[in-house]
């Protein structure tokens, strides 16, 4: 595909825009995929960080033996906190940290950050 700018959406394959969107994004998935070792199915394109973030949870959920516990910053972005709380309503016991003690050592919660 060339590199001109086409803007359509990439599941409207009826019409060449949406073919071409489509196999832009199919490359990019496999070139994201090479980048990190991963096979291109499981690289999921998003819209953007909140549909990202929902995702990623609901998924990680679904792989959760029982006791099914998720543990999260009061402090993450709302989307975050509106999904763990949907989890909770699922039966999901969901630990909010509230804060930390002074004498905590602490690892950054996200795995990545724009």
């Amino acid at each position: 595909m060339d590199q001109a700018i086409c803007f359509a959406n990439p599941a409207s394959v009826q019409h060449e825009a949406g073919r071409r969107v489509a196999e832009a994004v199919e490359c990019a998935r496999g070139q994201v995929a090479a980048l990190v070792g991963a096979d291109r199915r499981e690289v999921v394109p998003c819209s953007g960080a909140t549909e990202a973030n929902d995702l990623a949870l609901k998924g990680l959920a679904g792989e959760q033996p029982e006791p099914r516990r998720l543990v999260v910053l009061a402090t993450e972005h709302h989307a975050v906190l509106d999904t763990t709380r949907s989890l909770a309503r699922r039966g999901f016991k969901i630990m909010e940290l509230a804060g930390l003690e002074p004498a905590t050592s602490w690892v950054r919660s996200r795995r990545s950050s724009n």
